[in-house]
């Protein structure tokens, strides 16, 4: 029995296509028929190497009847008017992640979706991954228990690799918490149920090193290259405690693991407690630097 293979129009012909390209061209249940670009030369290129035929609007292309779907890989700035137009024209649509710049963009999206009576999907985020589906259905399933904690991390090389101005700009839907982001919190949002209660984040410019303690160093992982600051390991386990504690008494250096030191960690661990209870955010009033502690016992 033959496979029918969806019909697939693409709209923008950039990275982000590019990324698809190999799963459009090895999936047997879809095929590209048409582009559109409003680059010449790209349109071109597609010609040449699919044979399918190419527009320069989508408008245009939403009418080529060899098209049953619209692939969106457009900037995103442009993904809200783009799938309004698919939908008007009745086309199903796959948009890239982000959906939209603004959940304004997003509630209109998905209206002129329901109003066409076509399938409106946005991808691709990791939470299509078969490993995280499959973490899904063991948590839905209860064999694992409930979920109580749900830690996602991901280090890429978005911000080196070559970019158009505005996918930095975050107001234009660029950035690493549109682009990057979106991964996680997908992933984080499928294992846990879907449903977010409130958030608390923070956001910056960070990128010097990242530092890794191990067993036998510090890992570090530079801009330019990652390698091992070595150490020895201890000649005593837990020598360093008692290291720190003759010094003390000896006046030779300054401890950090004082008596205010301690009480600053333990206001902490209560104060995670307080928030885990009232659900409220607890400010601190006995917290101490390295330095202050250690000025403190002189």
């Amino acid at each position: 029995m033959t496979t029918r293979r969806v019909g697939i129009g693409a709209v923008g012909l950039g990275r982000a296509f590019m990324l698809m390209l190999p799963t459009f061209a090895a999936h047997l249940r879809v095929r590209l028929v048409a582009a559109s670009d409003p680059r010449r030369e790209a349109r071109t290129q597609f010609t040449r190497e699919f044979g399918g035929a190419t527009h320069e609007t989508i408008d245009a292309l939403c009418a080529d009847p060899a098209v049953e779907a619209i692939y969106i890989a457009s900037p995103h700035q442009f993904h809200a008017e783009q799938v309004v137009t698919a939908a008007l024209h009745g086309k199903h649509v796959l948009v890239e992640k982000p959906m939209a710049l603004t959940i304004a963009e997003c509630v209109r999206m998905n209206e002129a979706a329901e109003r066409a009576g076509i399938h409106l999907l946005v991808g691709h985020s990791h939470s299509f991954d078969m490993p995280f589906q499959r973490a899904r259905q063991m948590i839905a399933s209860g064999e694992v228990g409930a979920v109580h904690m749900i830690t996602a991390l991901n280090f890429t090389d978005f911000l080196y690799r070559p970019r158009r101005p505005e996918e930095l700009v975050t107001a234009q839907g660029g950035g690493v918490v549109f682009s990057q982001g979106a991964h996680q919190v997908d992933i984080v949002r499928l294992l846990g149920g879907g449903k977010v209660c409130s958030v608390r984040a923070q956001t910056g410019a960070w990128d010097r090193a990242d530092l890794r303690p191990l067993p036998n160093g510090v890992m570090v992982y530079g801009d330019a290259r990652a390698w091992l600051d070595p150490l020895p390991p201890p000649v005593v386990p837990r020598g360093e405690v008692l290291d720190e504690f003759c010094d003390a008494i000896e006046g030779v250096g300054s401890a950090i693991h004082t008596g205010r030191w301690a009480m600053a960690t333990l206001e902490a661990c209560l104060a995670i407690l307080e928030s885990s209870r009232t659900g409220s955010e607890v400010r601190l009033t006995h917290q101490v630097a390295v330095h202050d502690a250690v000025l403190q016992q002189l």
